[in-house]
């Protein structure tokens, strides 16, 4: 599962939570994290800016990242310095 953060750009891009084809409709669109303070049926949920009401299981998302950006592999910071000080170097 993803993390994401308030600002992130995110695509919809599966409906896990709500049988129905209005949600089906969503898939692919793009929006901004708005909220990750709402608490759904299924435990923390994300609201979307442009999206209502609507909240979303991180399972229905994905975050987008620009061009030649990649998600990284690091567990905390410290651990991203000291790969920062190797490659530097």
């Amino acid at each position: 599962m993803s993390k994401f953060f308030v600002g992130q750009r995110v695509r919809v891009v599966r409906n896990v939570g709500f049988p129905h084809p209005l949600f089906d409709q969503l898939i692919g669109r793009e929006g901004v994290v708005c909220d990750l303070s709402r608490q759904g049926s299924g435990g923390h949920h994300i609201g979307l800016r442009g999206f209502g009401d609507l909240i979303f299981h991180p399972d229905e998302l994905e975050p987008i990242l620009p061009d030649g950006h990649r998600a990284g592999d690091f567990t905390n910071v410290q651990d991203l310095i000291e790969s920062l000080t190797k490659e530097t170097a």
